[in-house]
């Protein structure tokens, strides 16, 4: 595996300073894989950016848990740059939640029967 790093900026994929939406998340997302397939490691610099919200984190990179990269090579691999305490906060919430919804079964069945059921009631 090489140890080239790319850096991933935030703030220019975004187009300013919110990171929000899911679509935003998903490009993010591609980029991170690609790198990380092509033997890069990714650092995420969130300079500049004032918002972050889980939507977009559980999008962009929520879902590297779905592939098949093992908890320790993300936690090696993917790192964030310039992102304050508040984020970096719900960035662990959204990490510890995707690694369970992706890694455990019967977890992700009970979340989307109760999601489920919400919408229904909703």
């Amino acid at each position: 595996m090489s140890n080239n790093e790319i850096k991933i900026n935030i703030y220019n994929e975004v187009g300013g300073s919110a990171a929000v939406s899911d679509t935003d998340g998903q490009k993010v997302f591609e980029k991170i894989n690609k790198a990380l397939k092509a033997g890069n490691a990714v650092i995420l610099d969130f300079m500049n950016i004032e918002m972050v919200i889980s939507a977009f984190l559980n999008t962009a990179v929520g879902q590297l848990y779905k592939e098949n990269y093992s908890v320790d090579f993300l936690r090696q691999n993917v790192k964030t740059l310039n992102m304050n305490k508040d984020d970096r906060e719900i960035l662990a919430t959204v990490l510890k939640r995707a690694k369970e919804y992706y890694q455990n079964p019967e977890y992700r069945e009970k979340l989307n029967e109760a999601l489920k059921r919400e919408l229904d009631n909703g």
